[in-house]
């Protein structure tokens, strides 16, 4: 069994005119809710072998909030390529670098991680800020991911209702 962890980047700021998309950095809001997400990962022992994160700011400060919360730091993967990356793009880098891992966490933005579980066959599920997706794929091998016999969406969580 291979597992997806599917997060979408904590709430980002746009309160700098000017500022590249890809330099946005987590408001306030988002710096609250990514530290939940960690908990959760914990909590539920969903814990990833490898986080693949976007080279966006806002992916790479969600990711080290989650992970401090945690408390474990998995090795983590920074890919320019995931940066507003289509769902296939998303899962091609799953099934490349995920190799000898079972769970793989991946941090990347919109529409694409919401089109991930469109394109898998799990319908259409809106994704805010800081939702997280655990998607489960019965095979041994991450290269057949998308071929497996049963994909099957475990769970979702919004971060508004996990607990502080």
């Amino acid at each position: 069994m291979k597992e997806l962890l599917a997060l979408r980047h904590a709430k980002s700021s746009h309160s700098m005119p000017g500022l590249r998309d890809h330099d946005r950095s987590l408001n306030e809001r988002g710096r609250n809710a990514a530290p939940r997400v960690g908990r959760l990962l914990a909590r539920e022992n969903l814990l990833p072998d490898l986080i693949l994160c976007s080279s966006a700011t806002r992916t790479m400060e969600t990711t080290a909030l989650v992970t401090a919360a945690m408390e474990c730091e998995p090795r983590t993967l920074f890919l320019e390529e995931l940066y507003l990356a289509a769902p296939d793009t998303i899962l091609d880098a799953a099934m490349r670098h995920g190799e000898d891992c079972n769970r793989v966490l991946v941090v990347g933005h919109n529409p694409g991680m919401e089109d991930v579980m469109t394109l898998l066959g799990l319908g259409m599920r809106e994704m805010p800020t800081a939702a997280l997706a655990h998607i489960t794929f019965e095979t041994d091998e991450w290269l057949l991911a998308t071929s497996a016999r049963r994909i099957t969406l475990e769970n979702f969580w919004l971060a508004r209702s996990l607990p502080d």
